[in-house]
């Protein structure tokens, strides 16, 4: 078999996160390196518009999940053998050599790979506590069921897969606005929001789901308005489908009085990369550790000061006090602290953060060598 057909596996949802964006720029890259690919989905959701729209082959063919009763849950066991012998006839009508699925729990694919007698590599982008039984369980069936895992960052692999003895690499994400259509549009913030010039803005970018600690941003603005900063907050965000009540609470929230007057809120965007450009301050605030948050890595790209939680992914992206500020997870007065440290850098003559911040992210996380990484993985699994 001498074709290079790489087959992405992905059980998305109508929530578009981090890992829909990552594949889709790893696809992107590797056909440029010149292997052809093609992409298994689940749900119809935009991302799946993003492929369709730079004719990609995608493919909407995998089970939606279902619900927990016990039909249900015997229902999801046969539409997982039929998905497993679905993907198993993809594999040999399209000659496919690796099967590469892009989530901990997109373990049919990996099976069918198996089955078919070809290698499978799987991507880990969540880290859960390996040591209690049902997620322990999880990573040992991951790690029995592929060729290769690759983790997002250290603190992924150290989480989960502590006894690994050599199927685990690290394969840092990259980022890219312009393969994910984020730089399309332009806006000037403070004319639109009627803010004056002088004005510094701090920001959170993400998804309303509660592990991403959005509440514990909007805890920070009170302490951070009461010192007297001349600042205004910025949060672009889009709902979570399925976190119904963590939407409800924040909605109560924004309309706080110590909060309302300081806080504009944009929803979902497809500028990101405009809004990030105008923003002085990037705020990560989420509550677990995050396996390798891209709003982090696009805001140091962009020259941002950024503030995030000292755990997860992002001790790996950011050198405390040289490229950002770190805040102890889960502390609102510490992140206050932090964004006010933040605030006062932007006024320093020094090189900024920002900058230094850069230029670390060029040279460690570059698409460039990422993708080279990849690719040199797939020749080797072949």
């Amino acid at each position: 078999m001498n074709s290079n057909n790489i087959l992405y596996i992905h059980h998305n949802s109508e929530d578009i996160g981090g890992a829909d964006f990552c594949l889709f720029k790893m696809v992107r890259e590797m056909e440029k390196t010149g292997f052809n690919c093609s992409v298994l989905l689940a749900t119809p959701s935009p991302i799946y518009d993003l492929y369709i729209k730079h004719h990609f082959k995608v493919t909407l063919a995998l089970a939606k999940p279902h619900n927990k009763s016990g039909f249900g849950f015997i229902l999801n066991i046969f539409r997982q053998l039929k998905e497993i012998f679905y993907i198993f006839r993809y594999i040999k009508r399209n000659r496919i050599r690796i099967v590469h699925s892009n989530d901990l729990l997109d373990l049919t694919s990996n099976i069918a790979a198996r089955l078919a007698g070809i290698k499978s590599c799987q991507h880990v982008r969540t880290i859960l506590n390996s040591a209690k039984f049902f997620p322990g369980l999880i990573c040992r069936v991951a790690h029995w069921n592929t060729d290769r895992l690759f983790c997002v960052s250290h603190a992924v692999q150290q989480h989960m897969f502590p006894y690994d003895s050599g199927k685990c690499r690290v394969l840092y994400d990259w980022h890219d606005f312009k393969a994910v259509g984020h730089d399309v549009e332009k806006i000037d913030l403070k004319t639109h929001l009627n803010l004056p010039e002088n004005i510094r803005l701090v920001g959170w970018i993400g998804r309303s789901v509660y592990w991403k600690g959005q509440h514990l941003f909007l805890d920070a603005i009170p302490t951070v308005i009461k010192s007297g900063a001349n600042v205004h907050f910025i949060l672009v965000t889009g709902k979570q489908f399925n976190d119904k009540p963590y939407n409800r609470q924040l909605d109560l929230e924004y309309e706080k009085e110590t909060i309302k007057p300081h806080l504009s809120i944009l929803g979902y965007r497809q500028d990101i990369a405009s809004i990030m450009d105008q923003l002085d301050v990037v705020v990560n605030s989420s509550i677990t550790p995050d396996p390798f948050p891209g709003v982090v890595l696009e805001a140091l790209h962009c020259e941002k000061v950024v503030v995030a939680p000292r755990a997860g992914g992002v001790k790996e992206q950011i050198i405390d006090r040289e490229t950002g500020f770190l805040f102890q997870a889960g502390d609102s007065n510490d992140l206050s602290e932090k964004i006010l440290l933040a605030l006062q850098s932007l006024e320093e003559q020094k090189k900024p953060i920002g900058q230094r911040a850069k230029a670390d992210v060029a040279r460690r996380f570059s698409k460039q060598k990422l993708s080279n990484d990849l690719t040199i993985n797939y020749y080797a699994l072949m």
